[in-house]
Protein backbone atom coordinates (compact mmCIF):
# COMPACT_ATOMS: atom_id res chain seq x y z
CA UNK A 1 0.00 0.00 0.00
CA UNK A 2 1.38 3.54 -1.10
CA UNK A 3 1.43 6.51 1.22
CA UNK A 4 -1.57 7.97 -0.61
CA UNK A 5 -3.07 4.91 -0.23
CA UNK A 6 -3.16 4.80 4.28
CA UNK A 7 -3.97 8.44 3.76
CA UNK A 8 -6.99 7.32 1.92
CA UNK A 9 -7.86 4.67 4.43
CA UNK A 10 -7.56 6.76 7.70
CA UNK A 11 -9.75 9.38 6.24
CA UNK A 12 -12.41 7.06 5.62
CA UNK A 13 -11.78 5.30 8.71
CA UNK A 14 -11.39 8.28 10.85
CA UNK A 15 -15.00 8.34 12.70
CA UNK A 16 -15.57 4.98 12.99
CA UNK A 17 -11.87 4.24 14.12
CA UNK A 18 -12.64 4.39 17.88
CA UNK A 19 -15.74 2.08 17.36
CA UNK A 20 -13.56 -0.83 15.27
CA UNK A 21 -11.01 -0.50 18.38
CA UNK A 22 -13.32 -1.21 20.96
CA UNK A 23 -14.89 -4.38 18.96
CA UNK A 24 -11.42 -5.96 18.52
CA UNK A 25 -11.48 -6.01 22.09
CA UNK A 26 -14.72 -8.13 22.76
CA UNK A 27 -13.63 -10.16 19.67
CA UNK A 28 -10.55 -11.17 22.37
CA UNK A 29 -7.92 -8.73 20.81
CA UNK A 30 -6.64 -7.20 23.82
CA UNK A 31 -6.39 -3.77 21.70
CA UNK A 32 -6.91 -1.57 24.96
CA UNK A 33 -4.48 -3.75 27.28
CA UNK A 34 -2.03 -3.84 24.82
CA UNK A 35 -1.91 0.14 24.80
CA UNK A 36 -1.91 0.23 28.59
CA UNK A 37 1.25 -1.76 28.42
CA UNK A 38 2.96 0.80 26.05
CA UNK A 39 1.85 3.47 27.97
CA UNK A 40 3.16 1.53 31.36
CA UNK A 41 6.30 0.71 29.81
CA UNK A 42 7.19 4.63 29.64
CA UNK A 43 7.44 5.31 33.09
CA UNK A 44 6.65 8.71 32.75
CA UNK A 45 6.41 10.81 35.80
CA UNK A 46 4.52 14.56 36.54
CA UNK A 47 5.93 17.38 34.39
CA UNK A 48 7.52 14.58 31.50
CA UNK A 49 7.11 15.69 28.33
CA UNK A 50 6.06 12.82 25.78
CA UNK A 51 5.34 12.35 22.09
CA UNK A 52 3.38 10.06 20.46
CA UNK A 53 4.06 9.26 16.96
CA UNK A 54 0.98 8.27 15.21
CA UNK A 55 -1.69 10.17 17.60
CA UNK A 56 -4.51 8.93 15.75
CA UNK A 57 -8.10 9.51 16.79
CA UNK A 58 -6.60 10.07 20.63
CA UNK A 59 -6.89 6.83 21.84
CA UNK A 60 -3.93 7.27 23.92
CA UNK A 61 -4.30 10.91 25.23
CA UNK A 62 -5.71 10.22 28.51
CA UNK A 63 -3.18 7.72 29.86
CA UNK A 64 -0.60 9.95 28.57
CA UNK A 65 -2.13 13.44 30.10
CA UNK A 66 -2.61 11.61 33.46
CA UNK A 67 0.83 10.40 33.74
CA UNK A 68 2.29 13.91 33.01
CA UNK A 69 0.26 15.45 34.60
CA UNK A 70 -1.10 19.31 34.04
CA UNK A 71 2.59 20.68 34.70
CA UNK A 72 3.57 18.01 31.69
CA UNK A 73 3.11 18.28 27.89
CA UNK A 74 1.91 15.46 25.37
CA UNK A 75 2.33 16.16 21.41
CA UNK A 76 0.72 14.05 19.50
CA UNK A 77 1.90 13.73 15.72
CA UNK A 78 0.02 12.25 12.68
CA UNK A 79 0.20 13.08 9.14
CA UNK A 80 -3.93 12.11 8.78
CA UNK A 81 -6.31 15.37 9.56
CA UNK A 82 -9.09 13.22 9.41
CA UNK A 83 -7.57 11.12 12.36
CA UNK A 84 -6.18 14.69 14.21
CA UNK A 85 -9.48 15.95 14.01
CA UNK A 86 -11.41 13.15 16.05
CA UNK A 87 -8.51 13.36 18.51
CA UNK A 88 -9.00 17.25 19.05
CA UNK A 89 -12.49 16.31 20.03
CA UNK A 90 -11.07 14.52 22.72
CA UNK A 91 -8.91 17.12 23.88
CA UNK A 92 -11.32 19.98 23.59
CA UNK A 93 -14.48 17.64 25.51
CA UNK A 94 -11.35 17.33 28.42
CA UNK A 95 -9.97 20.69 28.57
CA UNK A 96 -6.45 19.54 28.25
CA UNK A 97 -4.48 22.27 27.79
CA UNK A 98 -0.96 20.67 27.55
CA UNK A 99 -2.14 18.59 24.34
CA UNK A 100 -0.46 19.48 21.35
CA UNK A 101 -1.45 17.87 18.00
CA UNK A 102 0.32 18.44 15.02
CA UNK A 103 -0.11 17.58 11.54
CA UNK A 104 3.26 15.74 9.76
CA UNK A 105 4.43 12.61 8.31
CA UNK A 106 7.08 11.23 10.78
CA UNK A 107 9.61 11.27 8.05
CA UNK A 108 9.12 14.89 8.26
CA UNK A 109 8.87 15.59 11.76
CA UNK A 110 11.49 17.88 14.01
CA UNK A 111 11.49 16.29 17.84
CA UNK A 112 11.52 18.65 20.39
CA UNK A 113 15.10 17.37 22.34
CA UNK A 114 15.46 16.06 25.80
CA UNK A 115 11.87 14.47 25.78
CA UNK A 116 11.11 11.98 28.51
CA UNK A 117 9.28 8.98 26.26
CA UNK A 118 8.13 8.91 22.87
CA UNK A 119 5.50 6.44 21.74
CA UNK A 120 4.19 4.74 18.97
CA UNK A 121 1.10 1.93 19.38
CA UNK A 122 0.10 0.41 16.08
CA UNK A 123 1.90 3.08 13.33
CA UNK A 124 5.14 2.99 12.96
CA UNK A 125 5.10 -0.10 11.12
CA UNK A 126 2.89 1.90 8.29
CA UNK A 127 5.80 4.44 8.19
CA UNK A 128 8.82 3.25 5.28
CA UNK A 129 11.90 3.72 6.60
CA UNK A 130 10.61 3.59 9.94
CA UNK A 131 13.99 2.44 11.93
CA UNK A 132 15.67 5.99 10.60
CA UNK A 133 12.57 7.71 12.52
CA UNK A 134 12.63 5.60 15.37
CA UNK A 135 16.72 6.96 15.80
CA UNK A 136 15.84 10.10 15.76
CA UNK A 137 13.12 9.75 18.27
CA UNK A 138 15.57 7.75 20.69
CA UNK A 139 18.55 10.89 19.60
CA UNK A 140 16.29 13.32 20.90
CA UNK A 141 15.56 11.68 24.47
CA UNK A 142 17.28 12.95 27.46
CA UNK A 143 19.37 10.96 29.23
CA UNK A 144 17.12 8.03 31.18
CA UNK A 145 14.01 9.08 28.41
CA UNK A 146 12.14 6.12 27.61
CA UNK A 147 10.38 4.92 24.20
CA UNK A 148 7.95 2.31 23.58
CA UNK A 149 6.72 0.62 20.18
CA UNK A 150 3.50 -2.12 19.97
CA UNK A 151 2.78 -3.29 16.66
CA UNK A 152 2.01 -5.66 14.51
CA UNK A 153 4.62 -8.31 13.63
CA UNK A 154 4.88 -11.32 11.35
CA UNK A 155 4.12 -14.17 13.57
CA UNK A 156 5.32 -17.73 13.21
CA UNK A 157 2.13 -19.12 12.16
CA UNK A 158 1.18 -21.57 9.21
CA UNK A 159 -0.08 -19.92 6.21
CA UNK A 160 -3.86 -20.37 6.43
CA UNK A 161 -3.71 -18.64 10.44
CA UNK A 162 -1.30 -16.24 8.39
CA UNK A 163 -4.26 -15.47 6.17
CA UNK A 164 -6.86 -15.38 8.31
CA UNK A 165 -4.69 -12.39 10.29
CA UNK A 166 -4.62 -10.30 7.18
CA UNK A 167 -7.68 -8.68 7.83
CA UNK A 168 -6.98 -7.38 11.06
CA UNK A 169 -4.14 -5.98 9.95
CA UNK A 170 -5.52 -3.93 6.71
CA UNK A 171 -7.98 -2.65 9.42
CA UNK A 172 -4.95 -0.70 10.64
CA UNK A 173 -3.90 0.70 7.00
CA UNK A 174 -1.07 -2.44 6.83
CA UNK A 175 -0.13 -5.18 5.07
CA UNK A 176 1.54 -8.44 4.89
CA UNK A 177 4.71 -6.70 3.88
CA UNK A 178 4.59 -3.71 6.39
CA UNK A 179 4.72 -6.61 9.34
CA UNK A 180 8.18 -7.73 8.04
CA UNK A 181 10.14 -4.55 9.49
CA UNK A 182 11.46 -4.72 12.04
CA UNK A 183 11.47 -1.14 14.38
CA UNK A 184 12.70 -3.41 17.32
CA UNK A 185 16.07 -3.37 15.91
CA UNK A 186 16.33 0.13 16.02
CA UNK A 187 15.64 0.04 19.40
CA UNK A 188 18.26 -2.01 20.23
CA UNK A 189 20.95 -0.40 18.50
CA UNK A 190 20.40 3.07 19.65
CA UNK A 191 19.24 2.10 23.49
CA UNK A 192 21.25 0.77 26.06
CA UNK A 193 18.81 -1.31 27.95
CA UNK A 194 15.89 -2.57 25.62
CA UNK A 195 12.90 -5.52 26.68
CA UNK A 196 11.09 -7.14 23.25
CA UNK A 197 7.78 -8.96 24.27
CA UNK A 198 5.77 -10.91 21.75
CA UNK A 199 2.00 -10.92 22.46
CA UNK A 200 -0.97 -12.19 20.75
CA UNK A 201 0.92 -15.29 19.76
CA UNK A 202 3.39 -13.82 18.21
CA UNK A 203 1.74 -11.36 15.77
CA UNK A 204 2.53 -8.31 18.09
CA UNK A 205 5.65 -6.87 19.61
CA UNK A 206 6.10 -4.25 22.45
CA UNK A 207 10.17 -2.61 22.13
CA UNK A 208 10.91 -0.64 24.98
CA UNK A 209 14.09 1.15 25.33
CA UNK A 210 15.89 3.51 27.65
CA UNK A 211 18.33 5.79 26.68
CA UNK A 212 21.31 6.36 29.51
Amino acid sequence: MTVGGQRAVYAKRARGYDISSRLFNLLLFPYDGYRTRAVDALDLWPGDTVVELGVGTGANLAMLVEAVGPQGRVIGVDQSPEMLAQAEGKVDAHGWSNVDLIQSDARDYTFPQALDGVLSTFAITLVPGCQKVIERAIGALAPGGRIAILDFKRPDWPDWMIQAYLPLVRLFGGTLEMTRRRPWVAVERACDETKFTELYKGGVFLSVGRKR
